[in-house]
């Protein structure tokens, strides 16, 4: 099993902070995480902000270390979930640059550990806040608590929606969402290219983010193949069918009250 020393400097001792982008991607970063934060807030964060390397294959957080951190992703790719010797065994998301790795538990305040362990799937880099530094700096900017409140029901919102599709929608709709959810659309020559999704996770690992087994994802995108809404290259997944998936991915999703 890969330590967390291993993982990362520690982010308890400046002295081991990696060297880092400019503070402007900081910010900018930090300002897609959290929108609503006020500018002075999100300044007054950057002193106190510890750059840290990642690692691939890593572990990043554990359930059984102490939360007293805030944690930011720059760059890179990090899966959270559940964890056991080094290895992903349950994973419930993936965390995509200018995302928080974790923003939820270090409000406990309780000693408790981290609510999900973090392995890191792509070298890159994060910011570390101290729960503490947090604190003084929303004293100071209270609406950078406010922020920070809006990031936790977000989390909420989003971990509930993830439980409501297992119910009311099949691995067909869940895997459409998940599909549309992660698209780029890449530009050759100044030419946008058909939208895709490069699968940069294991099999395994996807089908547990959708509540699946592996043999139902590969089943799942051979009916996907033949309906002609994607086509499959290498690891590569073009989706073609834009309208299709659409409509799949809200099957069985009620219409939200406003």
């Amino acid at each position: 099993m890969t330590s967390l020393s291993q993982a990362t400097a520690d982010p308890a001792d400046p002295a081991h902070a990696t060297l880092a982008p400019s503070p402007k991607g900081w910010l900018d970063a930090l300002s897609a995480a959290a929108p609503d934060a006020p500018a002075d807030g999100l300044q007054a964060l950057l002193p106190v902000a510890l750059p840290v390397s990642l690692f691939r294959g890593a572990q990043l957080l554990s359930r059984e270390q102490p939360a007293q951190r805030h944690w930011l992703l720059l760059s890179g790719q990090v899966a959270m979930g559940l964890a056991e010797r080094g290895r992903m065994q349950q994973q419930t998301r993936d965390v995509r640059p200018g995302q928080w790795i974790d923003n939820a538990s270090a409000w406990l305040m309780d000693g408790s550990g981290y609510l999900e362990d973090a392995l890191v799937e792509q070298d890159g880099l994060a910011l570390s806040f101290a729960h503490a530094d947090l604190l003084r700096c929303g004293l100071r900017h209270p609406m950078l608590l406010a922020a920070s409140a809006g990031s936790l029901v977000q989390r909420v919102q989003a971990m509930l929606g993830a439980e409501l599709s297992l119910i009311r929608q099949s691995a067909e709709s869940r895997f459409a969402a998940w599909l549309l959810q992660h698209a780029e659309a890449p530009v050759t020559g100044g030419v946008a290219r058909v939208p895709q999704v490069v699968l940069r996770q294991r099999k395994r690992a996807i089908a547990s983010q959708l509540g699946a087994t592996p043999e139902t994802f590969s089943r799942v995108l051979r009916q996907l193949i033949t309906r002609g809404a994607v086509r499959a290259r290498g690891y590569t997944i073009e989706l073609l069918d834009l309208t299709l998936l659409h409509e799949l991915a809200t099957a069985g999703v009620p219409p939200r009250r406003v």
